[in-house]
């Protein structure tokens, strides 16, 4: 494995943890009808998850987002949508 793909690996891991522990939990709280919050990430870059009660899905885009700025789009969209 390459350096630059272990950071990367390291830094993914890091940015789940936070959405799992952290995020998720509050935008739960914030919005009960949504009941899956996960990073993913691919290809393309990486999104967190949202799923719906009623079965609806979306991908907000935190690629290259620093902390702050990934909970920040996260929340920015669950409070328009």
């Amino acid at each position: 494995m390459t350096k630059k793909k272990s950071e990367r690996l390291k830094m993914l891991s890091v940015r789940e943890a936070f959405v799992a522990d952290y995020l998720a939990p509050l935008v739960k709280v914030a919005n009960p009808s949504i009941i899956v919050v996960k990073l993913i990430a691919d290809d393309s870059g990486e999104f967190v998850r949202l799923g719906y009660a009623n079965g609806y899905i979306a991908n907000v885009n935190v690629t290259a987002d620093s902390l702050n700025a990934l909970a920040a789009d996260v929340l920015r969209y669950t409070a328009r949508h």
